[in-house]
């Protein structure tokens, strides 16, 4: 199991454009090859995201917009678990 850390600071690397270092990069190639062993999932899918002006994100969200990420972005398919309590419709 990676730390929190390492993946904290890999996303962050990768949504904000910085450069990698060697062994970063490395999990990164890894990681991204096992991801690519998965089967594609189609359907809806639930994430949690701490925010701090909700309202401004749900004026730029619509129902079945596609959302993409630089970084790596857990979901689960089932509401309870991916957002652990609170489920937010739009």
């Amino acid at each position: 199991m990676v730390p929190s850390a390492i993946i904290g600071f890999l996303t962050h690397c990768l949504r904000e454009g910085g450069t990698l270092p060697e062994l970063v990069r490395d999990y990164t190639v890894q990681a991204m090859n096992g991801l690519d062993t998965l089967p594609h999932y189609q359907g809806t899918v639930y994430h949690s995201e701490h925010v701090q002006d909700l309202a401004g994100l749900v004026a730029q969200l619509k129902p079945g917009q596609l959302v993409s990420d630089r970084g790596f972005l857990s979901t689960s398919a089932s509401a309870e678990q991916g957002l652990g309590c609170c489920v937010l419709w739009l």
